[in-house]
């Protein structure tokens, strides 16, 4: 591939996963909108899930971006510095390319397809907070109702 398509393929990893983050960053301050309805024994585990793909997600982000691509630019300009030819400057800036491709994880096929699959999971995750107010008259509303109602708590029936 050309050094095009390695730049294609390293932004469009990177910008998928920011994606990813700002919609779990989206569903966590859903969430935390929801603590005020006393609801947090019914939606605890949903916080927790929350916290936890958006560590994991933003954990990921950091890493590519810090441990990996930083560190390989830095190494670059100094293998540019001390260059003296054409050749020298194609061959540290496809190094460059290659190692963080391969330390992005985007050369082991396996692994991109299970990267991709929790990205996935963690976008399906986000949508939630759009699905619980769809229907705000039904569900939401009439658990806040009755935990107004009563000082016992939302009544909840299965």
């Amino acid at each position: 591939p050309t050094a095009l398509s390695k730049y294609q393929l390293l932004f469009r990893h990177l910008f998928h996963v920011k994606m990813v983050e700002h919609q779990i960053s989206m569903t966590w301050v859903s969430f935390q909108s929801m603590k005020e309805y006393s609801l947090g024994s019914v939606f605890t585990p949903l916080f927790l899930l929350s916290q936890k793909t958006l560590h994991f997600v933003q954990n990921l982000l950091f890493f590519m971006m810090i441990e990996v691509i930083e560190p390989r630019w830095q190494t670059m300009l100094t293998a540019l510095a001390q260059a003296k030819t054409v050749d020298d400057v194609i061959a540290c800036h496809s190094q460059f390319l290659d190692l963080s491709l391969k330390e992005c994880l985007l050369t082991e096929p396996q692994l991109l397809k299970l990267l991709y699959r929790v990205m996935a999971l963690c976008s399906l995750f986000s949508e939630l907070p759009k699905k619980l107010k769809i229907q705000p008259d039904t569900v939401l509303t009439s658990l806040v109702a009755d935990d107004l109602s009563t000082s016992r708590g939302p009544a909840l029936s299965y």
